[in-house]
């Protein structure tokens, strides 16, 4: 509790660059969405009195006219591009981390482009077992287009090979190795960036070509230490943890102006109190140091806008938090934390069929997480006075909690199945004998009182 305190303390002071912090929310488990109850309960009306600097954000009326009740859509015509991880040549299994970390550039660099449709980290990792399968492949990840890979790296030295593959025809459309020192890598990444856009069938306008470049530091050796940092990070376990803060420490030794070497540590350390790997004072003093450093370091990141609209989604101030979440899906529209925080916060300020659209896209890039992207469906569905779909939905989860058989009874007694709100009620009374109604839906934070009354009225229907 009092380390969820003193980040929020120093978040009250801060609005920009702190993408940091934004990685250690996500990390330590801790969501900022309409279901992090577990968040609200934590920090109670704290979260409600938070005063962030009015002057660092845009007033209510610079914001007017910038939501539309249309809100984005779901484009189906994109081109599909999806990044498997590069193969390791290196004859050496401890140099995974560099061919994993160049392949995750170049998936962020891709994201960021609103003329494709990227396919998430997480799930395009988890299928680079069926590498080689082609169309099974592009079927498995909804993705038309495949970039795949190998690295191998000899001293000073690395050969980079990357192609391009049409998973529909089994065409190879691009194919091209480099050889080149290791000072050169960052180059190579915008050179595979650049040829898999020029051979998309996609218009891409300079300005977003240039949103692709993304270099995390000029030192070869902090960003190889960055990038071994961040692929013992991912491993989670307490000697990985050990290992990655370790080497972030050199990443940030190495190169003292690296923001995202200062971001992975904090991120690292949060990970450590979260598992109980650490539980010292100095740690939560760690953090808000490496995250003030990243501040002054970095003031324009994606990831920052995506914490402030849930900061703000907390306090109920609503259009700061759309303004912030818009910003963070211009910044980056193919990251499925993004898409589905939008759409969560649509539905709460009333514009429920807009945040079914955004669901339904987070779902689409990163389907490998089918839970949690199905649960914020079924909720915006539910809002929506959808029920029908919304039970299909949550039917497709595999694990049901006690907020998806309230979404369960709510929708079958809707629908004037009095039985099946019965049977769901009886399974969320086994699991929350103390369940309050007020309570659950409190802690949604409805910008409107009559969604908040659809809401209770619907509980209550199903006998809860």
């Amino acid at each position: 509790m009092e380390t969820l305190n003193q980040i929020f303390t120093w978040l009250s002071n801060h609005e920009s660059g702190f993408s940091a912090l934004a990685a250690l929310l996500v990390i330590i488990g801790v969501t900022l969405s309409p279901f992090g109850s577990g968040l609200r309960r934590a920090l109670g009306r704290r979260a409600q009195n938070l005063q962030i600097d009015k002057d660092m954000a845009p007033d209510a009326d610079q914001l007017s006219g910038q939501h539309h009740t249309n809100g984005p859509r779901v484009l189906s015509d994109k081109p599909s591009v999806a990044v498997l991880p590069f193969e390791n040549l290196s004859g050496d299994t401890e140099q995974a981390y560099f061919s994993e970390g160049i392949a995750e550039d170049i998936i962020v660099a891709l994201s960021k482009l609103h003329s494709l449709f990227v396919i998430a980290r997480n799930t395009s990792f988890a299928y680079k077992e069926l590498e080689g399968q082609g169309g099974n492949l592009g079927k498995a990840l909804g993705a038309r287009y495949i970039v795949q890979g190998s690295v191998r790296k000899v001293g000073e030295r690395a050969r980079i090979n990357a192609q391009l593959v049409d998973t529909e025809s089994d065409e190879q459309l691009w194919a091209e190795r480099f050889d080149r020192d290791l000072d050169d890598v960052f180059l190579v990444q915008d050179e595979i960036t650049a040829k898999v856009i020029s051979i998309l069938p996609s218009r891409i306008e300079a300005a977003d070509l240039k949103r692709t470049h993304n270099k995390p530091t000029n030192n070869l050796k902090a960003y190889d230490y960055l990038l071994r940092g961040k692929y013992h990070h991912h491993l989670r376990t307490r000697s990985d943890n050990t290992m990655a803060y370790n080497l972030l420490s050199q990443a940030v030794e190495a190169d003292p102006s690296s923001a995202q070497a200062y971001a992975w540590r904090a991120c690292v350390i949060g990970q450590a109190l979260f598992r109980g790997y650490r539980d010292d004072e100095a740690a939560t003093e760690e953090i808000l140091q490496d995250l003030g450093k990243a501040l002054t370091l970095d003031d324009e990141d994606f990831e920052c806008h995506r914490v402030f609209s849930g900061v703000y989604t907390i306090q109920q101030n609503y259009d700061r938090a759309l303004f912030h979440a818009q910003r963070a899906f211009e910044l980056n529209p193919n990251d499925p934390r993004v898409i589905s925080q939008y759409g969560e916060l649509l539905v709460l300020v009333g514009d429920a069929e807009a945040g079914i659209d955004m669901q339904k896209q987070a779902l689409q890039v990163d389907p490998y997480s089918p839970d949690d992207r199905l649960t914020h469906l079924g909720f915006a569905q539910f809002a929506g006075r959808h029920y029908q779909d919304a039970l299909d939905t949550f039917k497709k989860i595999s694990s049901l909690d006690v907020k998806h058989h309230a979404y369960l009874a709510a929708c079958h007694a809707q629908l004037g199945d009095s039985a099946g709100a019965e049977r769901e009620a009886t399974e969320l009374s086994k699991l929350d004998a103390e369940f309050s109604v007020d309570e659950f839906v409190t802690q949604l934070q409805y910008k409107n009182d009559a969604d908040s009354q659809h809401h209770i009225d619907a509980l209550r229907l199903a006998g809860l």
